[in-house]
């Protein structure tokens, strides 16, 4: 565990930290109090400082730092600034003659074996984009007792594993990424310490791993905020789409390249609530409001002459709904009021209408499916949405958490983390299959206590409850995948199974696998929407240009360009025909671009980029070309309003950015179909504001984030969601589909044969 200590000199410039060993996830490593490097002693020691430096880091520590103290002439760093102790081992606090005493247990144990919180969405993917590693796992301690136990540790924050503590005075930046850069330090492999006694492992601040830490958090904080992914407001985790980090730069310097695998979200339609102390008063409040909707409902259909229930109005109620709007207003103030709710008479003439039970179920049911009233209220409040505001129950490599849809109410959703081997598909989707099917079996309980729920290794949040509904659980699948953008159309293709894509697909015998591999293929994945369409015009296009550039392009090259325009193109084609009020990321139909498309274009050939660099406007006349749209690009890339699509904000607006415009800005490295707050500063200058709020955070929102695919991650790669998968997916049949779609974008990305096989 590493440990940062509470400043007594914010002046002071440097800071350096101390680290654990990393093997165990228990090991400690402390960082010292002031944020700004090792644990400092200026001037002489008090016994209060002597005692709490003893049960910090031990006797054998203090006495090193008395030796050194005494024996250099600046007095400020020190080898007790960071202690590593073994999981759950004594801290021990040892008098000055060397005598150990008996072993003390600090509270950095019992905090490093609660669950703790995953980074906050916003912090996390800046912190992401800064260093350049997945903090999907890591685990963020603070609060009362996680700064009790930094302050036993005479620490400013510390580092175990996966888990960072923060003090109450580590809460900056600049403590978090230096660290971050331990986590992933600790990751690559054991770090620098000795043995100081008392269980402890200390390192020195001048080793090679503290250095680089240090280095490297000076040097990620002073750059420029980054433009890419923040998946917080919107609650899109992005580690869904599991990244995965493969260390390229093992020189400890912390700044790894990102292997991209396949991640999944897997969506069920049972609620989850969090219950607080007067759950159950407003539970029975809203229970009654709804009714009390539902009686001013039943009591206006009656009033509608189409109605089969109008005629068991009186004559002349009858005739005054007959006669006329005013009149029919007139009985309508008699007994509703202003609320839309019944008067005193509108319940007295409900009641003598004599509605049967029968007659009212139906009645409600009808209303439901119009959405006029909501469903019957469960005790509990909404949680957030993803693995930050709702999580459910902690796995390892994967988290049961809730997801709040537009219209409001909290859904499960396993979200898994990277899964980059075909054993870790296969391990951590039986641990979430082991959860499902011990919810499958209390599918007939009111409701399941979230701190039963520890199978397939939950650590479940307290205070919780989901809520069955009576029938197993059903799901709905997604997948995010990191694929070469020139293999963009070979899925395509596959995908559309309109022809055979190998010489054993055409054998009546031999290929009947492949083609009923193919088929289930379709099924699990297809939905593909405008892909088809825009891949033979982009083909087309593509094809019609290259001989007038005079270019000699790659055939690599020219599939590149071809994928781009291809998913360019579908975006356009569904933007002109999205519905009114539709959710903004309606647009990306099937397949969401997850990078920009600024970061797609990046992946061409430079003879490409340099081309459309030169030429904005012949990348944009291709695209629309492709789109069918030539001449159309003064006109908006959604051609009608759309909505924020978030909880709770249904905010219908018209987003003036125009194809030309999107477009001509890629080849310069700007995307601007992105939420306002993914733009830069200068972006920002280039489109509407109110526009692009309502532009759904997800588009795009990993920015330009490098990704590597392919067998020995050599492959820049595009990042997708595959979001139009098959539905109603019991839980016994999750792990087939998981190991299904994580072989194939192995295949795909290693260029070979795609075969789609499930397995029995």
């Amino acid at each position: 565990m590493r440990v940062r200590e509470p400043s007594r000199d914010r002046g002071e410039p440097e800071r350096s930290a101390r680290h654990s060993e990393p093997a165990a996830p228990g090991r400690l490593t402390r960082t010292s109090p002031d944020g700004t490097g090792p644990v400092r002693i200026p001037g002489t020691f008090r016994p209060q400082r002597l005692l709490a430096l003893q049960r910090a880091v031990g006797n054998r520590a203090v006495t090193a730092m008395l030796a050194e103290r005494h024996g250099r002439d600046d007095g400020h760093t020190h080898p007790g600034d960071r202690a590593h102790g073994e999981p759950e081992p004594a801290q021990r606090a040892a008098a000055g003659d060397h005598t150990d005493e008996e072993p003390v247990r600090p509270a950095a144990h019992a905090v490093l074996r609660s669950a703790g919180r995953p980074l906050e969405a916003p912090l996390r993917t800046e912190m992401e984009a800064r260093l350049g590693a997945d903090f999907s796992r890591v685990r963020l301690h603070t609060g009362i007792s996680a700064e009790r136990s930094a302050q036993e540790l005479g620490a400013r924050a510390y580092t175990s594993g996966e888990h960072v503590v923060l003090g109450s005075q580590g809460a900056d930046k600049h403590t978090l990424a230096h660290e971050l850069t331990h986590v992933i330090q600790q990751r690559q492999g054991p770090v620098s310490g000795t043995d100081s006694g008392g269980g402890l492992r200390v390192s020195d601040p001048s080793d090679r791993f503290e250095r680089a830490a240090e280095t490297n958090a000076k040097r990620v904080m002073a750059a420029p905020p980054p433009s890419v992914a923040r998946t917080g407001n919107d609650g899109h985790t992005d580690a869904a789409g599991s990244l995965s980090r493969s260390p390229r730069d093992t020189d400890g310097t912390g700044t790894p390249a990102v292997q991209r695998a396949v991640g999944f979200e897997f969506e069920a339609q049972w609620n989850v609530r969090r219950i607080e102390d007067d759950s159950e008063e407003k539970h029975a409040q809203r229970s009654r409001e709804r009714e009390r909707l539902i009686d001013a409902k039943i009591l206006a259909s009656f009033l509608r002459p189409t109605s089969a229930y109008h005629q068991r109005l009186t004559e002349e109620e009858r005739a005054q709904v007959a006669e006329g709007p005013a009149r029919a207003q007139a009985l309508r103030d008699t007994w509703f009021g202003t609320d839309g709710l019944l008067t005193d008479a509108g319940r007295q003439r409900l009641a003598q209408l004599d509605v049967t039970p029968g007659e009212r179920a139906m009645l409600v049911q009808t209303l439901l499916w119009h959405a006029e009233v909501p469903e019957e209220p469960l005790a509990g409040e909404n949680l957030g949405k993803g693995r930050v505001d709702g999580l459910v129950v902690a796995g390892s490599k994967f988290d049961l958490t809730a997801d709040a849809s537009p219209s409001g109410g909290s859904n499960l959703e396993w979200i898994t983390d990277p899964l980059t081997s075909l054993a870790e598909v296969g391990t951590v989707m039986d641990d979430v299959t082991a959860m499902a099917g011990y919810l499958d079996s209390r599918r007939d309980d009111p409701y399941v206590p979230s701190e039963e729920v520890t199978a397939g290794g939950g650590r479940p949040r307290p205070r919780l409850r989901i809520y069955p509904d009576g029938k197993p659980l059903s799901f709905a699948p997604q997948a995010t995948l990191g694929a070469r953008l020139e293999q963009l159309p070979k899925l395509v293709d596959y995908l559309e199974n309109r022809r055979p894509m190998s010489m054993v697909e055409r054998l009546p015998v031999l290929g009947s696998g492949r083609v009923e591999g193919r088929r289930q293929a379709v099924t699990d994945l297809g939905g593909l929407g405008d892909l088809p369409a825009a891949r033979i015009g982009a083909d087309t296009a593509v094809t019609a240009l290259l001989p007038r550039l005079g270019l000699r392009v790659p055939r690599s090259g020219t599939k590149a360009l071809t994928g781009l325009v291809m998913h360019l193109a579908a975006y356009l084609m569904q933007g002109q025909r999205i519905e009114p009020g539709a959710n903004a990321k309606s647009i990306a139909g099937s397949v969401m671009a997850r990078t920009d498309f600024a970061h797609s274009f990046s992946l061409l050939p430079q003879e490409l980029k340099g081309h459309f660099q030169a030429d904005p406007d012949a990348f944009a006349t291709l695209v629309l070309e492709a789109a069918g749209m030539a001449g159309r690009g003064g006109e908006r890339v959604f051609g009608n309003e759309v909505e924020r699509g978030l909880a709770n904000d249904r905010t219908r607006t018209t987003v003036p950015l125009t194809r030309s415009t999107w477009l001509r800005a890629l080849p310069s490295g700007t995307d601007l179909l992105k939420n306002w707050e993914h733009l830069t500063t200068d972006e920002q200058q280039m489109v509407d504001e109110t526009g692009a709020r309502a532009v759904h955070k997800s588009l795009g929102a990993l920015g330009t984030q490098e990704n590597l695919v392919g067998p020995q991650n050599e492959y820049q790669a595009v990042v997708v969601e595959l979001r139009r998968m098959k539905q109603d997916v019991p839980t016994a049949r999750l792990k087939r589909l998981a190991v299904a779609v994580f072989t194939l974008v192995e295949q795909l990305n290693a260029r070979r044969t795609l075969r789609y096989g499930k397995g029995r």
